[in-house]
């Protein structure tokens, strides 16, 4: 891979400023390619998330996540700005290396799941978070951490992070497995574009 973004868990993070095209989405996909430093710590180091008025989960309306404490888990949460909840995955990806990781969600069924190297790896049809719909998750978009209020940096990750997507709708397992296939800068990969709302390429110098 030329050139990926590494980022320090120091303070080092990307974010993109509120726009409407990610909010009040309440069917979506998460897609990343990964790669946690072997000095990584912490439950909720942060791939992609959408930033609300607070660092409370509760209010972020969602955000694809490395756990470490468990061994390497991925998870995905969501919170409704009242509530939350998370879904984690059944396998865990060691630190020092390379992975791609998603993450599909529909309202309609309630169903998270979870896909590692492009296989579904978790799902779970009870989850019964809409992701919040109100103006308390109007922020920002991150990529390596929160960026709570659009002000406050925090669940730095540490590691490199590229070929970031986010979906409107619910990938299927097919489309997945092509985003897995290789790290890749081509926005036409997969599903195409048109239920792309952003790709961040992340290598090669460009975001």
């Amino acid at each position: 891979l030329d050139a990926p973004y590494l980022f320090d868990e120091s303070d080092d993070l990307f974010y993109v400023a509120h726009h409407t095209d990610f909010d009040h989405l309440t069917t979506l996909t998460l897609s990343a390619w990964m790669y946690a430093s072997p000095n990584t710590t912490g439950n909720a180091n942060i791939i992609v998330c959408k930033n609300a008025t607070t660092d409370s989960a509760t209010h972020r309306p969602w955000s694809l996540e490395y756990n470490q404490v468990d061994g390497g888990s991925i998870r995905f949460a969501s919170g409704n700005a009242t509530s939350s909840d998370v879904v984690i995955s059944a396998s865990q990806i060691p630190l020092g290396t390379w992975a791609h990781v998603a993450a599909t969600f529909n309202d309609s069924s309630n169903t998270v799941k979870i896909y590692i190297n492009g296989v579904l790896d978790q799902t779970d049809s009870s989850f019964n978070i809409t992701p919040n719909q109100t103006s308390s998750g109007d922020r920002s978009v991150s990529i390596g951490g929160l960026y709570s209020n659009d002000s406050t940096a925090g669940d730095l990750f540490e590691g490199s992070i590229a070929d970031v997507r986010v979906y409107n709708t619910d990938l299927g397992a097919t489309d997945v497995a092509v985003l897995a296939s290789k790290i890749n800068s081509d926005i036409n990969l997969g599903a195409g574009t048109t239920n792309m709302r952003s790709h961040w390429a992340l290598i090669n110098g460009s975001p």
